[in-house]
């Protein structure tokens, strides 16, 4: 009877294992373990705490403006470079190929983490639980954490750690494309929030990982030889 008690743990276990050895590049299976420990499971549909957080949402849709609404959903497609907006257009996938690796390894890392944590956690989108909730972007797969939130927070990490000067402005493009989906109605804010706090552990995971701190440096050296860097 106790082996049966721990079967679905171990379960998990192995399976979170297997996942961050298949598609995580620089992250273990301990990393994946234990930044997805960092969470708490999300309020449970009905509760207060749930109840709250859609009528924040409902407020934030109420005052949302054809302005926010395009920046949504310029966020949505979201990649290291859409940090150009505090680094400039220098900034690109076309000139830098190394740094578009790397972000692209940075990209791949959070989507490991969270694609885990989603299906631990299954949560519903917002929308899906109260009909009043107009998304005004298309969003499906479950809710908890925000992928964007992460790897937006991830990005910015790893980005202010490349361009200290600009750590300021890289943050918070980072948070803004988080809370972005709470403005476009995809998200609760503490999926936003749980984002965030994995986001910053994976870029921390990253950078004292001395692999990754090898492409990073490569791709610095890229970054500075660029003849449009810093213009």
């Amino acid at each position: 009877m106790r082996a049966k008690r721990f079967l679905p743990v171990l379960i998990c276990v192995l399976a979170v294992g297997a996942f961050a050895r298949a598609d995580a590049k620089f992250l273990n299976s301990d990393d994946v373990n234990a930044t997805i420990a960092l969470l708490t499971p999300p309020a449970a549909d009905g509760s207060p705490e749930q109840q709250a957080e859609i009528q924040k949402l409902l407020d934030i849709q109420g005052a949302r403006t054809p302005a926010d609404e395009a920046r949504a959903k310029t966020h949505a497609n979201l990649s290291g470079f859409s940090y150009s907006e505090v680094l400039g257009a220098w900034f690109n996938k076309e000139d830098l190929p190394v740094t578009a690796k790397l972000m692209a390894d940075v990209g791949a890392e959070a989507k490991a983490v969270v694609s885990v944590a989603k299906k631990q956690f299954h949560r519903d989108r917002p929308f899906v639980t109260d009909k009043r909730l107009h998304p005004s972007i298309p969003e499906t797969g479950f809710s908890y954490p925000s992928g964007h939130a992460t790897a937006g927070a991830a990005y910015a990490a790893v980005l202010a750690a490349m361009f200290p000067e600009h750590k300021d402005e890289l943050l918070a493009l980072g948070k803004q494309i988080g809370e972005d989906r709470e403005v476009a109605g995809v998200h609760y804010p503490s999926d936003v929030a749980a984002g965030q706090k994995i986001g910053a552990e994976i870029a921390k995971r990253l950078l004292a990982t001395p692999d990754f701190h090898a492409e990073m440096e490569k791709a610095l050296e890229e970054v500075h030889a660029d003849a449009h860097a810093g213009k």
